[in-house]
């Protein structure tokens, strides 16, 4: 079979015992201890106290950005919404304005003259700036006083009036 181990002998085995520590030995060591982390603690502040200023002035820059932002789209809303308005308001002022000097051009056309003939009347007018086709209506009631008779229905022969010059023909209407 197989051999066996030789019997180990326990008694000539000595055990080392340490000696406890000192007060003075365990003193300094908690002090070196103390002085190691107060040191370790000096020196990674800076950075630490660093990085958490960094990101905490990112994190309120991001949020002033946000906050800049959603101000200036409101005030690019309101800022659209006014030029709306003042250009919808120039346009109506504008479609005003070219209504009344259309009405003015038209009220300032006068009949100056008419002359009663069988086949068509003829009417001189100071028109003015007032397009003829414009100032149907105003002539034929200016001409029916001068002619004496209701104009409606009846064909005119319209002449502009050039002062001390001869008249001359412009067209012709047909009263309503």
């Amino acid at each position: 079979m197989s051999e066996q181990p030789p019997p180990t002998d326990w008694e000539n085995i000595r055990v080392r015992r340490s000696l406890p520590p000192t007060r003075d030995d365990s003193a300094a060591n908690g002090l070196w201890l103390a002085i190691t982390l107060f040191a370790v603690g000096a020196i990674a502040y800076p950075w630490y106290a660093h990085w958490v200023n960094s990101y905490l002035l990112d994190r309120e820059a991001k949020a002033l950005m946000e906050q800049l932002q959603q101000q200036a789209d409101v005030a690019s809303q309101r800022m659209q919404a006014a030029q709306e308005t003042v250009l919808i308001n120039a346009q109506r002022v504008q479609a005003d304005t070219i209504r009344n000097a259309a009405a003015r051009r038209i009220a300032a056309v006068r009949v100056m003259g008419a002359s009663a003939n069988a086949s068509n009347p003829v009417v001189i007018v100071a028109l003015g700036d007032a397009p003829l086709e414009k100032s149907t209506s105003t002539i034929c009631a200016q001409s029916a006083r001068w002619l004496g008779s209701s104009a409606s229905g009846k064909r005119l022969r319209v002449q502009t009036w050039r002062g001390n010059q001869p008249a001359m023909t412009i067209g012709s209407i047909d009263c309503p």
